[in-house]
C-alpha cells in the first residue's frame, strides 16, 4: 500500500498540514493520508486516512516517527509543502530504490557543511529531510532506527547532519529526486522555463510561517499574493509544456452563469484552460490591466492566445467579436441563466468586494450591482444586451453553443458539440450555492 506520512507538533505546524494535505487530495486524490501530530484538535479530520497520537513531541519528532508508517511505500512530506502536479509516478521509484531524497539547498550555510563524527567530501552534500520517499524493508527500518538514535544522542538542532553521515555509510540504493520534486524557493519559478520539468512539490517556509504567525497572535501579509504568483507561474508552466493542437473555445457568457463549472469541465477534457487573468490564473496575470491596454489600443494579440485552448472571464466574453473575426474556425459557449437569479448571485458576491480594472471598464460608476437601483438596473441591462446581440449573431451557425447549468445541461451537451468522449466523472459544479450554480 501506498501513502503519505505528516509529522506534525504544535498548533502552528499541524495547522499548515492542512493545507499540504489538501493540495494532496487535490493532486493525488487516490494517495492515503496519515499524520502523527500531538495537536489533533486542529486537524480537518476528512483529510487524513489515519491520526496518530504523539506522546512526547520534540522539534524532529519526524524521526520517531518515520520508522512506525503503515504503508509498504512512504512519502513523508514536511507540512510547509503543496503539492501541485500529480505524484503517482514517484512510488514506482521504490520498485527499484530503497530510498530517495532531493538535495539539500543553501549548501554553503554552516548548518548544511557541519560534520558529525567524520568529513565528508563536498560532492556527496546533505539531502533535505522534507521530502522522503521510502520502502517498509527490514533494512530501511534498520536505517531509520538508526538515524533516531544518532540524532536524540548527536545533539544537533537539525537532523539532516546525521542522515548525511548514516547514508553516507549505508548499503541502500539511493535515489537523488530532481529538483522539481523540492522546489525551495518562489524565485525559482520566475527563471524555469518550458524546457523545464512540470513542478511537483513546492516547499516554501513561508507555509509554515503564516500558521506560526497565527499562533503567535501576528498578522503575516505576502502569503496570498505569493501563493497567487506561484499558481499563476506554474499554470503558464504547463500550458507551455502541455500543447494539445486543440481548436480555440471562447465561453462567452457572463460571470455568474457557471463560467468556472465549464471551465473546469474544458480543463478535464484535456484543453489548456485560463478563467479570467488573476495573477493564479497565468504568470502575466494583473486583474485585468495589461491586457485592457491591448484592447483599447486595438491589439487583440494577446499572450495568452498562444499559452491556452479554452477561455473564459473578462476580458474574453467582452470582445466576442474580435474574438470571432480573428480566430476562424474557433467554438463559442454561451453561458446563461434565468436573468433575476442572476443579478440575485451577482449583488451577494461583488457587495463590498473591491472594484478590479475589469469592472470598472464594464461598468463604471456602477460596478458594485448591489450599491442601488441605477447599478442593478445597468447590470440587468448589460446582460440582456449581450445574451440578445450574441444570439443574433451565431444564429443558426453550427459553431455556437448555448449552455444553462441551473438547468441541467453538461457532458452530453457539452462533449456532442465539441466531438468529445463523455468523462465517467460528474460534472464539475464550481462555487455552487444550496439552490443555484454560479461562476
Amino acid at each position: 500500500m501506498d501513502g503519505v506520512l505528516f509529522v506534525a507538533t504544535g498548533e502552528g505546524f499541524t495547522r499548515a498540514a492542512n493545507g499540504a494535505a489538501r493540495s494532496l487530495r487535490d493532486k493525488a486524490p487516490g494517495l492515503a493520508i496519515d499524520i502523527f501530530t500531538d495537536r489533533s484538535d486542529v486537524l480537518e479530520r476528512a483529510l487524513f486516512d489515519r491520526i496518530e497520537t504523539i506522546d512526547d513531541p520534540h522539534r524532529r519528532s519526524k524521526v520517531d516517527c518515520l520508522p512506525k508508517s503503515r504503508f509498504d511505500r512512504t512519502l513523508y512530506l514536511d507540512t510547509d509543502t503543496r503539492v501541485v502536479a500529480d505524484i503517482g509516478e514517484m512510488f514506482e521509484l521504490l520498485d527499484r530504490f530503497d530510498i530517495a531524497l532531493a538535495h539539500a539547498h543553501a549548501r554553503n550555510k554552516t548548518s548544511h557543511v557541519e560534520h558529525w563524527r567524520r568529513p565528508l567530501p563536498a560532492a556527496f552534500p546533505q539531502l533535505n529531510g522534507g521530502v522522503i520517499l521510502y520502502r517498509r524493508t527490514p533494512a530501511v527500518l534498520a536505517f531509520l532506527e538508526a538515524w533516531r538514535n544518532a540524532y536524540h544522542a548527536a545533539g544537533f538542532g537539525k537532523d539532516q547532519t546525521t542522515l548525511r553521515e548514516l547514508l553516507w555509510e549505508s548499503d541502500l540504493r539511493l535515489h537523488i529526486l530532481p529538483p522539481e520534486y523540492n522546489i525551495r524557493y518562489a524565485k525559482y519559478l520566475d527563471i524555469w522555463t518550458r524546457d523545464e520539468a512540470t513542478p511537483k512539490i513546492l516547499h516554501f517556509r513561508r507555509f509554515h510561517d503564516e500558521f506560526g504567525a497565527v499562533e503567535a497572535g501576528r498578522r503575516l501579509g505576502g502569503l496570498r499574493p505569493l501563493l497567487r504568483r506561484v499558481k499563476g507561474r506554474i499554470a503558464t508552466l504547463k500550458a507551455r509544456q502541455r500543447g494539445t493542437g486543440k481548436e480555440k473555445i471562447f465561453c462567452i457568457g457572463f460571470h455568474k452563469t457557471g463560467t468556472s463549472s465549464l471551465s473546469r469541465a474544458l480543463k478535464t477534457l484535456g484543453y489548456r484552460t485560463i478563467h479570467g487573468d488573476s495573477p493564479a490564473s497565468w504568470h502575466g496575470g494583473d486583474e485585468g490591466r495589461s491586457l485592457l491596454e491591448m484592447i483599447e489600443a486595438g491589439n487583440y494579440d494577446l499572450p495568452t492566445f498562444e499559452l491556452f485552448d479554452a477561455f473564459s472571464d473578462n476580458p474574453y466574453f467582452s470582445i466576442w467579436r474580435a474574438l470571432d473575426a480573428r480566430f476562424p474556425g474557433a467554438r463559442f459557449i454561451l453561458t446563461r441563466r434565468d436573468e433575476d437569479r442572476w443579478i440575485e448571485s451577482c449583488e451577494r458576491y461583488y457587495h463590498g468586494r473591491h472594484v478590479r480594472p475589469m469592472r470598472r471598464w464594464m461598468f463604471g460608476e456602477h460596478a458594485d450591482p448591489s450599491s442601488g437601483p441605477e447599478a442593478r438596473a445597468a447590470w440587468l441591462d448589460a446582460y440582456r444586451r449581450h445574451n440578445a446581440a450574441i444570439l443574433e449573431h451565431f444564429a443558426g451557425r453550427p459553431d455556437f453553443l448555448v449552455m444553462d447549468l441551473t438547468a441541467g445541461d453538461g457532458w452530453e451537451k457539452l462533449c456532442a458539440f465539441l466531438g468529445e468522449p463523455v468523462p465517467r466523472k460528474p460534472f464539475p459544479h464550481e462555487n455552487q450555492s444550496k439552490t443555484t450554480v454560479k461562476a
